[in-house]
């Protein structure tokens, strides 16, 4: 497995994989190195460690990461069927016509297994029964989310 060095939450996520999947038999290798596009298109790694997190929460959000010559994918290019569907997200839709085409977006990356999820960013909760007005975010990291809202 491929873990950026450069990225400590990864490292720290690699070392708990790796020491629960030992309690379960498995035996999990990692190469712990300088994240760079190159090593991420070697084809030693079975897996790597990459993290994707929206930064907007317009509906074609992800654009970047799921787009063929998009900015953000995982320097191993992306799904062509996935054009026609992300360019529908340009336009108001219905929010049943909202699902079905994240869906199409999504299905290719997990039936082709070129991604799958595995865990959630960690966040911050707290408590003080005065402040009101938090919501969770759609965003990561979400430590000031809706601050605008808060209240005394």
């Amino acid at each position: 497995m491929f873990v950026p060095a450069n990225n400590t939450r990864r490292t720290d996520m690699f070392a708990l994989l790796k020491a629960n999947l030992r309690k379960v038999g498995f035996d999990v290798t990692g190469e712990v190195t300088v994240l760079t596009g190159a090593n991420l298109i070697l084809t030693k790694f079975d897996a790597a460690f990459f993290g994707w997190a929206a930064s907007t929460v317009v509906q074609s959000r992800n654009l970047a990461v799921y787009t063929p010559g998009g900015t953000g994918n995982y320097y191993g290019g992306a799904f062509p069927e996935v054009v026609k569907p992300y360019e529908e997200l340009g336009r108001p839709l219905a929010a049943s016509s909202l699902i079905q085409n994240y869906i199409k977006i999504e299905r290719p990356w997990i039936t082709n297994a070129a991604t799958l999820p595995i865990y959630q960013h960690p966040q911050i909760v707290a408590t003080n029964p005065d402040l009101k007005g938090i919501k969770p975010s759609p965003l990561s990291p979400a430590i000031v989310w809706n601050y605008w809202e808060w209240r005394y």
